[in-house]
């Protein structure tokens, strides 16, 4: 609290023996404003760069507007992966759910996967970040084919990976994790 005092950020009051008021100052205003702002423009820089991730993935794959795609999962990753579809121009899209429960998701219904027909999808989308192993079990047993079945955001443990990934953490200086502080 001193230093925010110094720093002209916040004034305070005494109004007790053990009592303070502490008011935000225009500065104070200001600088909270401004971390604010950069928080929402890094957290937008986030978002649009793992769309850039997604539609990189499903750019690979051979899929016209018209094939039907399913999103496995009701998770912000499938969020995602609907607008990264969407942005791709593909409109025949469901979801379903592995716990059965009937609900609606972005608007739409959301299926149980016991009553998915296989045969009715090109590809289907698993839209989790763990249990992906478990989720593509789940997919095979209700009758998906292994050519079906897409991860996203999956990308390979190997060597030159943990390489370039030691590189970048390594151009970023300890305790330094905002620009320009």
């Amino acid at each position: 609290m001193r230093t925010l005092t110094k720093k002209g950020y916040i004034r305070a009051t005494q109004v007790g023996w053990k009592r303070w008021v502490y008011v935000l100052t225009p500065a104070g205003i200001a600088r909270k404003a401004n971390l604010t702002f950069g928080y929402v423009e890094r957290f937008v820089d986030h978002y649009r760069r793992v769309r850039v991730l997604l539609r990189d993935d499903l750019g690979a794959l051979a899929m016209d507007p018209e094939s039907p795609i399913a999103i496995y999962g009701t998770t912000d990753l499938a969020e995602l992966i609907y607008l990264a579809l969407r942005d791709m121009g593909l409109t025949r899209i469901d979801f379903y759910d592995h716990d059965g429960r009937e609900s609606d998701f972005l608007g739409m219904s959301v299926e149980s996967l016991r009553s998915v027909t296989p045969g009715n999808y090109a590809k289907v989308m698993v839209a989790f970040s763990t249990g992906i192993d478990t989720r593509c079990q789940e997919l095979r047993a209700n009758g998906f084919g292994p050519d079906q079945i897409v991860t996203l955001l999956q990308r390979p443990k190997d060597e030159t990976d943990s390489a370039a990934v030691r590189e970048q953490a390594d151009d970023v200086p300890a305790g330094n994790m905002e620009p320009g502080v």
